[in-house]
């Protein structure tokens, strides 16, 4: 009997020492952000805060020196943390395609995806799709106006159907242990004040524009993804008029961004001149819409100048109530000579950049539910 009671005894005892441990590990567990709703919250909360958070796009699917290694990512090999936000691109998948259009798998992507989402982070997803008309990429401005021959009731129509049924098929995959859809900012048609790809500014009216970004809007939302934060983001050069020219409407955006991107051609000051007016001009609409800021593209290529985090990103963008700055890539040399915007390990921008990754005012993914 009494070895019974010492068993029963020692039992009572290891079962709270199970019971605290598994209270400690969930306490220590990430809070993931499970809904748009909650998205809108951290993207809220920081737009009335001094704290930024850090993004990148394609961080964990491939780097400088390395391809598709789960986990794997340049900046965290650097500063111990993830990006706060990461960005993944649909292109390509739109034509049916198992890779997207950096050849990064889709299975990869969703894994990525998912590992963002179970860390505690934010996951957008922007879109490169190609020419529906011509069958080349983003980039191939050769046939005019697209744009008029794939909206409802003309002839292409079903071609931007097809498209956004693939599209649709993807993100409707990406979901969490319970099977709920992840939440994801969605960034379609993006920098489309400029003339690069072909639903840019000279290819299409603003009427156009605005009724390709309302059938995409309401055709995924009938389609399930009930999940998705709609980010609208023209590109550098626009000011309140262009800005507002081709907005589709508040129902319709949740968060408003710009691409600015600063090229060593250019002066310095160049770039500071331009990120200032379009933050500018961002901070004016984001307060008359009452909608949340955000950097969605930025950076330099290759690094040439080594102190850009710290002497041309930092002073400017602590200045404005923006949510998040993300940068773009690291391709391998090999895929892309010079194209990456995040110092790798051993590279001359490493020092400035930890101490970007310092600043008070900057967050990153670990930092987000503190």
């Amino acid at each position: 009997m009494k070895q019974l009671t010492l068993h029963r005894a020692l039992c009572i005892v290891n079962r709270q020492l199970i019971i605290v441990a598994m209270a400690t590990l969930v306490s220590c567990a990430p809070k993931t952000i499970d809904t748009p709703e909650q998205v809108m919250q951290v993207l809220n909360n920081y737009c009335t805060s001094t704290q930024i958070m850090f993004g990148q796009h394609d961080a964990t699917v491939y780097g400088y020196t390395w391809r598709d290694i789960p986990g794997r990512c340049d900046v965290q090999e650097i500063t111990g943390d993830y990006p706060a936000i990461i960005s993944f691109d649909l292109g390509k998948i739109e034509l049916g395609s198992d890779t997207q259009i950096d050849d990064v798998p889709q299975a990869s992507m969703r894994r990525e995806i998912v590992a963002q989402y179970e860390r505690g982070g934010l996951v957008s997803l922007s879109w490169h799709p190609w020419n529906p008309l011509t069958g080349g990429n983003s980039w191939d401005i050769s046939y005019g106006n697209v744009i008029a021959q794939i909206l409802p009731d003309s002839t292409q129509h079903q071609l931007l159907v097809n498209y956004l049924d693939k599209i649709a098929e993807f993100m409707l995959s990406l979901r969490n242990k319970n099977g709920e859809l992840i939440p994801i900012i969605f960034r379609p048609w993006h920098e489309h004040t400029g003339f690069w790809f072909w639903w840019g500014n000279p290819h299409c009216t603003a009427d156009e524009f605005i009724a390709l970004w309302r059938f995409t809007y309401t055709y995924l939302h009938d389609k399930g993804l009930t999940n998705l934060v709609w980010a609208f983001s023209p590109n550098l050069g626009a000011d309140y008029n262009t800005y507002m020219e081709r907005y589709p409407g508040d129902e319709y955006v949740d968060l408003l961004g710009f691409d600015v991107y600063d090229f060593d051609t250019n002066p310095k000051e160049t770039y500071i001149e331009g990120l200032h007016s379009s933050l500018q001009v961002l901070q004016q609409v984001g307060e008359e819409r009452h909608k949340p800021i955000a950097l969605t593209e930025t950076g330099l290529e290759g690094l040439t100048r080594p102190e850009w985090y710290t002497e041309s990103l930092l002073p400017v963008i602590e200045q404005y109530p923006i949510a998040y700055l993300l940068v773009w890539r690291n391709a391998r040399p090999e895929d892309k000579v010079n194209h990456f915007y995040a110092p790798y390990k051993g590279h001359a921008a490493e020092a400035s950049f930890l101490d970007f990754y310092n600043n008070p005012h900057i967050d990153f993914c670990k930092d987000i539910n503190k």
